[in-house]
Protein backbone atom coordinates (compact mmCIF):
# COMPACT_ATOMS: atom_id res chain seq x y z
CA UNK A 1 0.00 0.00 0.00
CA UNK A 2 1.73 3.55 -1.07
CA UNK A 3 2.49 5.60 1.73
CA UNK A 4 -0.53 8.28 2.52
CA UNK A 5 -0.48 12.04 2.01
CA UNK A 6 -1.72 13.37 5.72
CA UNK A 7 -4.04 16.38 5.56
CA UNK A 8 -4.12 18.22 8.83
CA UNK A 9 -7.27 20.10 9.32
CA UNK A 10 -9.62 21.77 12.18
CA UNK A 11 -10.80 18.52 13.20
CA UNK A 12 -7.83 16.47 13.02
CA UNK A 13 -6.15 14.62 9.92
CA UNK A 14 -6.90 11.93 7.30
CA UNK A 15 -5.01 10.63 5.32
CA UNK A 16 -5.10 10.92 1.17
CA UNK A 17 -3.91 7.69 -1.27
CA UNK A 18 -3.12 8.83 -5.08
CA UNK A 19 -2.40 5.32 -6.60
CA UNK A 20 -3.95 4.42 -10.49
CA UNK A 21 -6.42 1.82 -9.70
CA UNK A 22 -6.79 3.04 -6.09
CA UNK A 23 -10.65 3.30 -6.28
CA UNK A 24 -10.58 -0.42 -7.08
CA UNK A 25 -8.96 -1.01 -3.76
CA UNK A 26 -10.72 0.76 -1.34
CA UNK A 27 -11.44 -1.71 0.53
CA UNK A 28 -7.96 -2.91 0.98
CA UNK A 29 -7.76 0.98 2.27
CA UNK A 30 -11.08 0.75 4.78
CA UNK A 31 -10.37 -2.21 6.68
CA UNK A 32 -8.62 -0.78 9.67
CA UNK A 33 -12.18 1.12 9.67
CA UNK A 34 -14.18 -1.87 8.78
CA UNK A 35 -13.08 -3.91 11.26
CA UNK A 36 -14.40 -1.79 13.87
CA UNK A 37 -17.63 0.01 11.97
CA UNK A 38 -18.75 -3.14 10.16
CA UNK A 39 -20.86 -2.70 7.21
CA UNK A 40 -20.59 0.10 4.88
CA UNK A 41 -23.32 2.31 3.24
CA UNK A 42 -22.54 4.09 0.29
CA UNK A 43 -23.41 8.25 -0.32
CA UNK A 44 -23.01 9.66 -3.51
CA UNK A 45 -24.69 12.23 -5.68
CA UNK A 46 -26.13 10.92 -9.15
CA UNK A 47 -23.02 12.06 -11.58
CA UNK A 48 -20.48 10.31 -8.82
CA UNK A 49 -22.11 7.69 -8.85
CA UNK A 50 -22.43 7.17 -13.06
CA UNK A 51 -19.10 7.30 -12.79
CA UNK A 52 -17.47 5.28 -10.06
CA UNK A 53 -20.19 3.68 -8.69
CA UNK A 54 -19.97 0.25 -10.43
CA UNK A 55 -15.87 0.02 -9.48
CA UNK A 56 -17.06 1.48 -5.39
CA UNK A 57 -19.83 -1.72 -5.09
CA UNK A 58 -17.69 -3.90 -6.42
CA UNK A 59 -14.72 -2.97 -5.01
CA UNK A 60 -16.22 -2.81 -1.25
CA UNK A 61 -18.43 -6.09 -2.45
CA UNK A 62 -15.25 -8.25 -2.81
CA UNK A 63 -15.45 -10.98 -0.39
CA UNK A 64 -18.84 -10.21 0.55
CA UNK A 65 -22.07 -11.71 -0.45
CA UNK A 66 -23.61 -8.53 -1.48
CA UNK A 67 -22.83 -5.28 -2.49
CA UNK A 68 -23.14 -2.32 0.10
CA UNK A 69 -26.37 -0.24 -0.11
CA UNK A 70 -26.05 3.21 -2.11
CA UNK A 71 -27.92 6.15 -1.28
CA UNK A 72 -27.96 8.57 -4.13
CA UNK A 73 -28.78 12.52 -4.61
CA UNK A 74 -29.50 14.70 -6.65
CA UNK A 75 -26.06 16.70 -8.05
CA UNK A 76 -25.58 20.95 -6.95
CA UNK A 77 -26.84 23.36 -4.23
CA UNK A 78 -30.35 22.06 -4.23
CA UNK A 79 -29.82 18.75 -2.65
CA UNK A 80 -28.09 20.95 0.53
CA UNK A 81 -31.61 21.19 1.99
CA UNK A 82 -33.78 19.79 5.02
CA UNK A 83 -35.84 17.27 2.57
CA UNK A 84 -32.40 15.83 1.19
CA UNK A 85 -31.68 15.59 4.77
CA UNK A 86 -34.25 13.87 5.49
CA UNK A 87 -34.46 11.90 2.65
CA UNK A 88 -30.94 10.41 3.57
CA UNK A 89 -31.97 9.51 7.04
CA UNK A 90 -34.83 8.00 6.05
CA UNK A 91 -32.64 5.82 3.31
CA UNK A 92 -30.04 4.82 6.18
CA UNK A 93 -32.71 3.59 8.68
CA UNK A 94 -33.78 1.53 5.93
CA UNK A 95 -30.51 0.22 4.88
CA UNK A 96 -29.98 -0.22 8.66
CA UNK A 97 -27.37 2.18 9.49
CA UNK A 98 -27.26 2.32 13.64
CA UNK A 99 -24.91 5.10 15.26
CA UNK A 100 -22.61 1.91 17.02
Amino acid sequence: MPRPLILHHSSGRCPIYIEAGALGRLADFLQPFLRSAGNVIVLTDRRVAALYGMILCKALARGKSTAPPVIVISPGERSKSLATAQAVYRSLLNAGATRG
